[in-house]
């Protein structure tokens, strides 16, 4: 963004022809900057993702041992004989 806003100010400050490869550099600079920011928030992207799918697996394991815990309980107090 501060790139796009001086490579503007070049064209309206002066001629382009004179600062053409400022110009250039600039925009150059800007889409390489673009680019890696895409680049970035991509992998963001897959990164969170990963993350919930891990957030999930830890929440189902839970639960199962829970559901284990409970049938073990269950399964202690059915086969007690009464005394």
């Amino acid at each position: 963004m501060q790139l796009e806003i001086e490579r503007e100010a070049l064209r309206k400050e002066t001629p382009i022809a004179r600062h053409a490869s400022a110009w250039s550099a600039s925009s150059a600079s800007s889409r390489e900057l673009r680019d890696e920011a895409n680049r970035l928030r991509a992998q963001w992207d897959q990164e969170k993702a990963a993350v919930a799918q891990h957030r999930q697996l830890r929440e189902q394991i839970e639960r199962v041992r829970l559901e284990m815990e409970k049938a073990q309980r269950r399964s202690t107090t059915s086969t007690r004989s009464p005394s």
